[in-house]
């Protein structure tokens, strides 16, 4: 497991204005690779800029995945332009 920034409960508590998605995703490219099927993410979204608030993976190797997201946090990269 891997996560970076705030939690759904963090964000709430902050009064943010969120949008949260989470799903199992064996089809991820890591996943396929190591071939499993245990793969899954949660993102928490400010709706108000539209960048992410928190990331949170399951999976082998996701500290590796998470660095992508953390570096979207960072430089503050609109959600709509990540998945381009």
């Amino acid at each position: 497991m891997a996560s970076v920034g705030l939690t759904e409960e963090e964000a709430i508590k902050k009064g943010l204005t969120i949008k949260v998605n989470s799903n199992a995703v064996p089809e991820w490219f890591n996943a396929k690779r190591l071939n499993v099927q245990e793969y899954a993410y949660k993102t928490i979204i400010d709706t108000d800029k539209g960048t992410l608030l928190g990331v949170h993976l399951i999976g082998p190797d996701v500290e590796e995945t998470i660095n992508f997201f953390s570096l979207a946090m960072f430089k503050s990269i609109p959600v709509k332009d990540l998945k381009k």
